[in-house]
């Protein structure tokens, strides 16, 4: 029986003058409120998310906002694999999987019946809500951007 021992070193260089530390940012993420002036169009779009399934095809069935919101709409935008995902069609509102779903306005915070769409082969998916509150007496609110997503086929 014979044991076989590797060696190895290491060789550590340190830089001659210290590498200043980036200062730390704040994230992008949370909540924002812009309740001043006479309201403006908006949009909102989530970052794209493959449903903890990075694999497997979804079906996007269904959509559904909560919240305070005035000439409202929503779409939803899947991507396959190999499929360019265009950024400029996100922030316009063009080209979606899906035509927009009306979401009735509302006074209160309220959620807005469940939209029936079927956005087949979804390796990657998100949703595009848009509003304007222009010379509303309250601004508008998003609380919750709900999808109701499904398996479809094998892993690729």
């Amino acid at each position: 029986m014979s044991e076989h021992i590797s060696q190895f070193s290491v060789e550590v260089w340190v830089p001659t003058t210290p590498t200043p530390v980036p200062p730390v940012t704040t994230p992008a993420v949370g909540t924002f409120r812009f309740d001043t002036g006479l309201g403006q169009s908006w949009y909102l779009v989530p970052a794209l998310v493959d449903s903890g399934d990075e694999l497997r095809s979804k079906v996007v069935k269904t959509l559904k906002v909560t919240g305070r919101v005035h000439n409202c709409s929503m779409t939803a935008y899947g991507y396959d694999i190999n499929q360019q995902i265009i950024t400029a069609d996100l922030e316009a509102g063009t080209n979606a999987s899906c035509r927009p779903q009306g979401v009735p306005d509302c006074a209160q915070v309220a959620q807005s019946p469940r939209k029936q769409i079927n956005v087949k082969n979804s390796v990657l998916w998100t949703m595009r809500i848009e509003g304007d509150d222009t010379n509303q007496p309250d601004r508008d609110e998003v609380h919750e951007l709900l999808c109701e997503v499904a398996d479809q086929g094998a892993r690729r």
